[in-house]
């Protein structure tokens, strides 16, 4: 299984680097930041996926939600960017891969700064 996932996210990777524009051109793959693997949340992917949406939604605005695979918001905290959550199920828990982009002329914003955001609201949540 281990294999399976690393070959997973090794062609995830590829993918990203061939693509250019994803997400219906939101997250701009010249100017897009990705973090395979970023971080792994402690639920199935239709938890991690709601708890990801409630956080969206207080940084900013939801652009595109596909459950529990796919989340795109427009952070709104300290200037724009895009952000984009694509979520991997991985033995009862989920792996979550972050891929940032700023909006418009905006500065770009490192991939670790969003994730740790991303991660600190996340804990910040009642998970009972």
């Amino acid at each position: 299984m281990t294999a399976l996932l690393d070959a997973y996210k090794e062609a995830l990777s590829l993918a990203s680097r061939r693509t250019g524009p994803q997400a219906g051109g939101r997250v701009h793959g010249s100017r897009a930041e990705r973090d395979v693997a970023s971080f792994t949340v402690d639920a199935l992917p239709v938890v991690a996926h709601e708890a990801l949406l409630m956080v969206a939604a207080m940084l900013g605005d939801v652009a595109e939600d596909e459950p529990p695979y796919l989340l795109e918001f427009l952070i709104r905290d300290g200037g724009d960017v895009w952000c984009r959550c694509d979520l991997v199920p991985d033995a009862g828990s989920t792996t979550v891969s972050v891929t940032v982009s700023p909006a418009g002329d905006e500065p770009l914003v490192r991939c670790e700064q969003v994730r740790d955001l991303i991660v600190a609201e996340l804990n910040e949540l009642s998970w009972d």
